[in-house]
């Protein structure tokens, strides 16, 4: 589908196709599970997917019930399973949740890997570290005064520090 138009108001075009189709090859829709992202999350696409099968989804951070559950203590989670590489899958599960403002319960689960912690941390470690060695080196050739080529515009440095920030971390550096 095209990328101009946000996935909350996309999405009931293409789910009422989906059941469309599903319909139509004789499949059973209310013993299907449909996952989708915190993109679609809205009351009436609740409404339409629940209409015809169950939802898996995901919530933002900063919503109340996600914003309780992370604020615990990864510490306090309790084992859910061990994944295939032997990191533990820790978690908390909150069943009769309202959720949306629906009139109807929801089950949320925050889970923690451990695994995952790391290798996050030691990318932003090696992102970080590389974005801070470009930042020096635009740095010294801002500061360059005499030799040989061009000097760099104001403008030309802008374009480059924005260019060397990956957009995920242009929260954590201010120029």
């Amino acid at each position: 589908y095209e990328a101009n138009e946000p996935d909350v108001t996309l999405f009931p075009k293409v789910f009422g196709r989906l059941v469309d189709r599903l319909v139509r090859l004789n499949i059973d829709t209310e013993g299907l599970t449909l996952v989708f992202d915190k993109g679609n999350n809205s009351v009436d696409n609740l409404k339409a997917v629940l209409g015809h099968m169950h939802v898996v989804g995901a919530l933002r951070r900063d919503h109340p019930v996600a914003a309780e559950l992370l604020a615990i203590d990864a510490k306090e989670y309790e084992p859910l399973y061990t994944t295939g590489k032997g990191h533990a899958v820790t978690g908390l599960r909150r069943d009769d949740v309202g959720l949306f403002g629906m009139d109807r319960p929801f089950t949320v689960v925050a889970k923690h890997n451990d695994g995952t912690r790391r290798k996050q941390e030691g990318t932003y470690d090696r992102t970080t570290a590389r974005i801070i060695e470009t930042l020096e080196e635009l740095k010294a050739k801002a500061g360059r005064v005499g030799g040989r080529g061009r000097r760099m515009t104001e403008e030309g440095l802008h374009r480059a520090i924005n260019d060397a920030i990956y957009k995920d971390y242009r929260a954590l550096f201010h120029y």
